[in-house]
């Protein structure tokens, strides 16, 4: 599993949460409680949840994948050839939006999607699709995705803290870190209860909005009560001056 402590991790990049040839596993009935695990954390607007239940299927599924790229060549940016027992695939660059797989310092394979490139760097910035997060890694650690993995779903899922917004105009790194505080532990997501509480539409699309819980603690009732975030709905000075300075600007 790819944890926050694997690699540089990147909380500040726009990108498409979900390539469209792929499908997430499902989730729960909106006012539904269930436990799921959080994988990855952007800010309160963008987070990744894993739905208890599918960890056998995670494994098992990395478990296959490690076996078709096991041998595979080492490979460079300009010309990559993978040998798995399939049929010899190239690939000249990469481009946002290519969907991969890229190895980990657990010697891991995962399926990714190609985030940035600049042509003849030796690195990529990429989102770990069954995770959530986000790394830059070496361009020898990648190889061209093989057709029969996109039958199996996403199995994290993109979502966002339910009735909460930022106090300012963005979201203070004081509320991520408070949110990874209560949802990993040693670089691990801990049980969560979860309830979806309605689907929205915000800039990264249409988004589960969830409460987790952690210990009977609300994450987002606990970002209101410390000052890190408003109800949302609500006004208040802080929300006015936020507007006037929208205003201004």
């Amino acid at each position: 599993m790819v944890t926050l402590g694997h690699m540089e991790w990147i909380r500040d990049t726009s990108f498409s949460v979900k390539p469209s040839m792929f499908t997430y596993v499902p989730l729960p009935a909106v006012g539904s409680v269930f436990t799921a695990f959080l994988t990855a954390v952007r800010n309160p607007d963008l987070l990744f949840i894993q739905p208890q239940g599918f960890q056998s299927d995670i494994q098992m599924f990395t478990e296959h994948m490690n076996k078709l790229y096991a041998g595979s060549q080492t490979m460079h940016a300009g010309a990559q050839t993978m040998y798995a027992g399939a049929q010899t695939m190239q690939v000249s660059t990469f481009a946002p939006g290519d969907v991969v797989v890229a190895s980990s310092d657990d010697q891991s394979w995962y399926r990714a999607q190609v985030i940035s490139y600049a042509q003849g760097d030796d690195c990529v910035l990429l989102c770990y699709l069954d995770y959530g997060d986000c790394h830059r890694i070496g361009t020898h650690m990648i190889r061209p995705l093989l057709p029969q993995l996109m039958d199996y779903p996403v199995y994290t899922v993109p979502c966002c803290l339910a009735d909460v917004v930022p106090c300012g105009l963005t979201w203070d790194p004081a509320a991520t870190k408070l949110v990874q505080e209560h949802t990993f532990e040693a670089g691990q997501g801990i049980p969560l209860s979860a309830v979806i509480s309605s689907y929205v539409e915000t800039e990264n699309g249409k988004l589960a909005a969830v409460t987790l819980s952690s210990e009977g603690q609300a994450i987002n009732t606990l970002l209101i009560k410390v000052g890190l975030a408003l109800q949302q709905g609500k006004t208040t000075p802080a929300t006015l001056k936020c507007e006037e300075q929208q205003h201004e600007d």
